[in-house]
C-alpha cells in the first residue's frame, strides 16, 4: 500500500489553513503516522515532528529497531544529509539515528535526528535541529520538504517498517 494519494489529498485540503495542525495517517499493519505540520504550500510543507506509532501489541524488539535503523540509513539517501545509527542503548531500548555529516550554513549546522524506541507511544520520531556558532545548545527547526519528498519519505518509512515487523 502507498500513502501517497491520502497524503496528497490531505495536504491539498490543509493548504491555506492556519497552523500548527497534526495530520494522521494509518498505514498497513495499523501503523499510525503523525505529521505535526507548521505550514503547507502548493509545492512544499513544513513540520516540526514526524512520528510513527506501532499498533498496540506491536512487540518491537531492540534487534528489530537495529535492523530498521540500518535499513533506513541505506534507504533515505535523498534527504539533505545521509543518516546513520550513532548510538544504541540496550538499557532504554532506544536507537539514535542522526545525519552523518550535518549541513553547514554560515556559522550554523543543521541535522536530522531520528529516535527509534521500543515504546508504544511512538517507535520513531524524526526532527531537525540547528546549532549556531559556538553555542552548545541546539534548537529544533522545522523539517521542510517538497510534497514529493515527503510522500516518498512516508512511503519508505512505512515500507521499511512493514518489511521488518511481522
Amino acid at each position: 500500500m502507498t500513502l501517497s494519494p491520502d497524503v496528497t489529498q490531505e495536504l491539498d485540503h490543509l493548504r491555506g489553513q492556519s497552523f500548527p495542525q497534526t495530520a494522521r495517517f494509518t498505514g498497513d499493519k495499523n501503523l499510525l503516522i503523525d505529521l505535526d505540520l507548521t505550514a503547507v504550500e502548493q509545492l512544499s510543507c513544513s513540520l516540526s515532528t514526524l512520528r510513527l506509532t506501532p499498533p498496540a501489541g506491536g512487540n518491537l524488539s531492540l534487534q528489530t529497531l537495529e535492523d530498521w535503523a540500518k535499513d533506513l540509513s541505506t534507504r533515505l539517501t535523498y534527504l539533505l544529509e545521509n543518516v546513520s545509527p550513532i548510538e544504541i542503548d540496550p538499557t532504554s531500548q532506544k536507537i539514535l539515528v542522526r545525519s552523518s555529516q550535518p549541513s553547514q550554513q554560515g556559522n550554523s549546522k543543521q541535522y536530522y535526528e531520528m529516535l527509534l524506541a521500543v515504546d508504544p507511544q511512538g517507535c520513531l520520531v524524526l526532527r531537525r535541529y540547528q546549532i549556531s556558532g559556538n553555542q552548545s545548545n541546539r534548537t529544533a527547526v522545522d523539517l521542510v520538504f517538497t510534497r514529493e519528498v515527503l510522500t516518498r519519505l512516508l512511503d519508505d518509512l512505512e515500507e521499511s517498517f512493514n518489511n521488518l515487523v511481522p
